[in-house]
C-alpha cells in the first residue's frame, strides 16, 4: 500500500509481480534437499529436507578431502526435517559438502563456512 510492488527484466522493461501460496506437501513427491540457509555462514546454519516416505535417512557432511565432519542418522517420518550444523563443531572453514541418503537416492549440495 506505501510502496507499489515493481519487478525489472535484464533490459529493464517492467514485469508483473505475483504472489501465490501452495501447500508443500502437494508438490513434494520426492525426497528434496534444500540448500542450507544461511549460506555461506559463521556461527550456525539450518539444512532443511523433505523426505516423501519415512525410514532411515543419514545426512553426512564432509571436507574437500572427502573426510565425514558430521554423521546423521535417524529413522525419520516423512515430511520436513531441519539439522542445525554449529560452525564450531566442524573445527574448519571453507567448503563443506552435505548429502542426504535415503530410499536409495544421494542428493548433495555446498556450503561455505566462514571465519
Amino acid at each position: 500500500r506505501y510502496t507499489t510492488a515493481e519487478a525489472y527484466g535484464r533490459s529493464g522493461e517492467l514485469k508483473e509481480v505475483g504472489l501465490a501460496f501452495v501447500q508443500p506437501n502437494a508438490i513434494e513427491l520426492t525426497n528434496t534437499l534444500y540448500q542450507n540457509q544461511p549460506n555461506p555462514f559463521v556461527e550456525e546454519t539450518v539444512i532443511r529436507f523433505y523426505l516423501a516416505n519415512g525410514g532411515p535417512a543419514m545426512l553426512n557432511l564432509q571436507d574437500g578431502l572427502g573426510r565425514n565432519l558430521q554423521v546423521m542418522q535417524a529413522m525419520l517420518p516423512a515430511g520436513y526435517h531441519e539439522y542445525h550444523v554449529r560452525a564450531r563443531e566442524l573445527g574448519m572453514t571453507g567448503v563443506v559438502t552435505y548429502t542426504l541418503q535415503c530410499s536409495g537416492d544421494y542428493i548433495s549440495k555446498q556450503m561455505i563456512i566462514i571465519e
